[in-house]
């Protein structure tokens, strides 16, 4: 698939759009999102050359999102739990698009999947109340969210003589304007694999 030249004002421009989407809607869509942004991303550590695009499209060795993921953990652009994030979000991603039955983000077969997403066990991110988030959309659009943010980082640092490292914004606002502080996520991340 021919990646899209998309940015994180397109993502803020969407997001809103994602949460009033059935769960199906809302799962290929930001998946699809961030598969092109990875695309994106990729592209941006890559020498400057126009045969760099045969790289991504058709039968390309990085047209598919898997590819990308490989790709990025393999060049160390990202971390193995971004590798674990995006993988799940593929896979979610992949039981909507590819079951013809009806399926929310409540679907038992997603279980192993949610679990992998770092935001499912952090508290901090429920502005509602106690506890981790429960909602799995929003886990999954925050999730998808938090990746973004994180490539843009890299990408902001990258152009500016920085190297590929997922610092610098720590705060995402959510479809219901709540500002959500991303600055323990690298510290859970951490955690996480301990």
């Amino acid at each position: 698939m021919k990646p899209q030249d998309v940015n994180l004002v397109d993502y803020n421009d969407v997001v809103e759009l994602y949460h009033s989407e059935s769960d199906r809607a809302a799962a290929i869509l930001a998946g699809s999102f961030l598969e092109h942004y990875l695309a994106v991303f990729l592209k941006e550590f890559l020498i400057d050359d126009p045969e760099i695009n045969d790289l991504f499209n058709g039968f390309g060795p990085l047209s598919t999102f898997s590819q990308r993921i490989t790709m990025a953990a393999a060049v160390g652009l990202i971390n193995p739990c971004d590798r674990t994030e995006l993988r799940a979000i593929k896979d979610i991603r992949n039981h909507f698009a590819h079951n013809p039955f009806g399926t929310s983000f409540q679907d038992d077969v997603l279980d192993n999947f949610f679990e992998k997403l770092q935001i499912t066990h952090n508290p901090q991110f429920n502005v509602h109340g106690e506890g981790p988030l429960s909602d799995r959309k929003r886990i999954f659009l925050l999730s998808v969210s938090c990746l973004v943010v994180r490539m843009h980082n890299a990408i902001v640092l990258k152009r500016h003589g920085a190297p590929p490292v997922s610092e610098g914004f720590t705060t995402l606002q959510d479809s219901d304007n709540v500002t959500v502080d991303l600055s323990n996520y690298d510290k859970l991340a951490d955690s996480q694999k301990n």
